[in-house]
């Protein structure tokens, strides 16, 4: 990221993705600014977005999915955030390395009741940052009762893309520096 970041120029950067709610304040398809990443997000940019429905909170950042509602609420106290992901922090950190204002938005994909479909190493392989497209077969070839869950995550997750979507379109527009 910092590499990227040196070799660009930027006014801002917005950052986008998902992440998982740890509490039961956020519902899938929920927006979250994260507010302790965020250094963009001056008076003008509130007050020109205060129409959109976006919670402002802090995230946390972690360094793998977490599939346990237990998990969940355990960080949601000991750290005080509503959300977690698995990048906000090393973006924030490199955008104030190269002094560029950061805005953080994360749109909720998961809840502690409404939780990933299979086990997080079958989802997702960290060390490649990818679906291991047999190994998620495989699974749900062993584990059939499990495709409906599969299903609605996959429909939950197109929503939350069309909100976040729809929201940096407005955020874009409305974004001053």
């Amino acid at each position: 990221m910092g590499k990227f970041l040196h070799d660009q120029h930027f006014d801002y950067l917005i950052s986008a993705g998902f992440a998982g709610a740890l509490n039961d304040q956020l519902q899938p398809g929920d927006l979250l600014l994260a507010k302790n990443f965020s250094t963009l997000w001056s008076a003008e940019n509130r007050s020109s977005l205060s129409s959109l429905p976006i919670h402002i909170a802090d995230l946390l950042t972690v360094p793998a999915l977490i599939n346990s509602g237990e998990d969940r609420n355990k960080l949601a106290l000991t750290s005080g955030a509503v959300a977690v992901d698995m990048e906000t922090e090393f973006i924030a950190r490199a955008c104030a390395a190269h002094r560029i204002p950061v805005l953080s938005l994360r749109v909720i994909s998961d809840t502690p009741k409404e939780l990933f479909p299979a086990p997080t190493d079958v989802l997702f392989d960290i060390e490649r940052q990818q679906t291991q497209m047999l190994k998620l077969a495989t699974y749900f070839f062993a584990h059939p009762h499990r495709v409906p869950r599969l299903v609605q995550f996959a429909r939950r997750i197109a929503r939350a893309r069309k909100v976040l979507a729809t929201t940096l379109m407005e955020v874009v527009r409305n974004v001053e520096i």
